[in-house]
């Protein structure tokens, strides 16, 4: 018998909000790969702009602001195309989901999600999707050597991984979840934000409540 992929491939966005991660041996990622369509990387310049954010800043992204975009008819069809694209997802997981929000950052923003982390006990799934931006980094859980110290007061638990190993990585436009601490069955996910390239992001990412 091969080995199971840490990886569970599904064809709804639903399945990634709702899925089991499994019970014997369960998966890492839950993944909904899509093909999406619109220029992300403009439309992330356009809400840079349009919202007056500092390069080394971040701010969340409001589904009235992706609303003006997607009608913004000095935009090109391909940025309103994308505009309705992110404002779709955004608007359907918060239907399913609380805690959701669209983040966009600079292209010099850092934050402590660039260091290997995992979410702990109130947390059992982050729901990510990068649209702009290089995409999450994930730590296969046999690469990781050390899972840091989590305690029940701490959400962020900072983690270290093999330098030499090889990396999850989804495509932009895909959407998927990683386990978190809440889990009760595995081990939760590590994972990382890359390190700034100079251009802006935006990021879909949800924690709904254990």
């Amino acid at each position: 018998m091969g080995k199971k992929s840490p990886i569970i491939e599904v064809d709804h966005v639903s399945e990634v909000v709702n899925k089991s991660f499994g019970f014997w041996k369960p998966a890492q990622v839950i993944a909904h790969k899509r093909d999406v369509k619109g220029d992300y990387a403009a439309l992330a310049a356009y809400l840079m702009h349009s919202m007056n954010v500092a390069d080394d800043a971040g701010r969340d992204v409001t589904l009235n602001r992706l609303q003006i975009a997607a009608k913004d008819l000095t935009l090109s069809e391909e940025e309103r195309e994308a505009a309705e694209q992110v404002w779709e997802d955004l608007s359907y997981i918060r239907m399913m989901t609380n805690n959701a929000a669209m983040v966009l950052h600079g292209g010099r923003a850092r934050n402590a999600a660039l260091n290997w982390h995992y979410h702990g006990t109130s947390v059992e799934r982050t729901i990510l999707c990068k649209y702009a931006g290089e995409p999450t980094e994930i730590a296969k859980h046999e690469n990781v050597t050390s899972w840091g110290e989590e305690s029940v007061d701490r959400d962020f638990v900072m983690c270290e991984v093999d330098n030499q190993a090889e990396l999850i990585r989804f495509s932009n436009g895909d959407m998927f979840a990683i386990a978190g601490g809440a889990r009760i069955f595995g081990k939760p996910v590590v994972h990382r934000k890359p390190e700034p390239d100079g251009n802006p992001s935006l990021t879909l990412i949800a924690e709904p409540e254990v």
